[in-house]
């Protein structure tokens, strides 16, 4: 465990910016996490779990917060025909471990940045498929409970983009996943290959500071799939636009980008002026995937 006081967020989030927090504990295993969680830090005020710190953007200036850095190099095998994974194993770990072990299904999460926890957090995924769909139960923290209780998927409460831990702050320790399916290493690379390829031409480059996609694709009545909110952000004449030093992606209109030094006031401005100009061209009401905290 190592701790640190009044130190600055910004660098361990992907979109750099933020200001400085009370105080951040880094966890170095699922031990040392539990003990954290348990005996180190006070609920009196916020306490926030990161990752790989994307799809998360953090206010400037001071804020009285505990921030639990949630990214060692975690353990992830196989039991009783179930995967059990560490919520701190990254997600792109987890699918060279799947594709390892001739496990397919999981090739849509490919390319996503992150965590497991934060991708459970956040129900992650792509392709019409989610990580959530994937569970069969997890370990988490309930902070009303104060104690380690395993739920099962119905309880997550899984929706597009969403799920229970948003609304109660439960922190995710580890879960077991269903395998989806059985198919050979070479196939399940090829395929994770090709999707990352696509990322890679559709989207801006992976070390851009940006907290990855900024708004959720948005449910059109009498359409099945939801439609991508990049789509409507460009169709309003927002790609490239700036506010400060943040803009949105000439690449792809759903990312804003911080270009520069910019700051969270900035991408603010930023995504309330997208919103604006979305609903006067086309109706829609936009709503952020990404959130911002404390």
């Amino acid at each position: 465990m190592h701790s640190y006081s009044d130190i600055d967020i910004s660098p361990y989030l992907t979109m750099n910016i933020g200001g400085k927090v009370s105080e951040l504990i880094e966890a170095e295993s699922e031990i040392d996490l539990k003990h954290i969680i348990k005996n180190v830090i006070s609920f009196e005020r916020p306490v926030i779990v990161i990752g790989g710190g994307s799809n998360v953007i953090f206010r400037d200036g001071l804020i009285n917060a505990t921030i639990i850095l949630n990214r060692f190099e975690g353990e992830i095998f196989i039991k009783d025909g179930y995967i059990h994974c560490q919520s701190s194993v990254s997600l792109k770990k987890f699918l060279l471990f799947c594709s390892s072990n001739s496990i397919k299904g999981f090739e849509c999460l490919s390319g996503i940045p992150g965590t497991i926890g934060g991708a459970l957090c956040g129900n992650a995924g792509a392709y019409g498929h989610y990580i959530g769909e994937f569970v069969e139960d997890m370990e988490v923290f309930d902070r009303r409970k104060k104690s380690f209780v395993t739920i099962k998927r119905e309880q997550a409460e899984f929706d597009y983009r969403e799920s229970i831990f948003k609304k109660t702050g439960n922190i995710i320790i580890s879960a077991r996943f269903n395998i989806p399916g059985r198919g050979y290493e070479k196939d399940i690379l090829k395929e994770m290959k090709c999707i990352i390829e696509e990322r890679k031409r559709k989207l801006p480059p992976m070390h851009t500071k940006c907290s990855g996609s900024f708004f959720k694709n948005v449910k059109v009545p009498g359409k099945e799939r939801r439609v991508a909110a990049a789509y409507y952000i460009d169709k309003a004449g927002c790609k490239g636009m700036k506010v400060g030093d943040m803009k949105v992606s000439e690449k792809h209109a759903n990312f804003i980008v911080n270009i520069g030094n910019g700051c969270f006031d900035d991408v603010i401005k930023l995504s309330e002026i997208v919103k604006k100009n979305v609903f006067e061209d086309s109706g829609i009401r936009l709503s952020e995937e990404v959130r911002f905290l404390p």
